[in-house]
């Protein structure tokens, strides 16, 4: 699983504005939490994690 950057905001258009003042508009995003996106994207165990 490669890494990821959360980012957050009090709406969906300050994340955006966010995502462009870092110069990161183009990249994939993700808005359900990183707990589903390991779980659906990557087909990780979250439960069975280990670090």
């Amino acid at each position: 699983m490669p890494a990821f950057m959360e980012i957050e905001g009090t709406s969906e258009k300050s994340v955006n504005d966010a995502i462009a003042l870092l110069g990161l508009n183009g990249h994939r995003t993700w808005a359900k939490g990183e707990r589903i996106l390991i779980q659906e994207i990557y087909g990780l165990d979250w439960y069975d994690m280990r670090f």
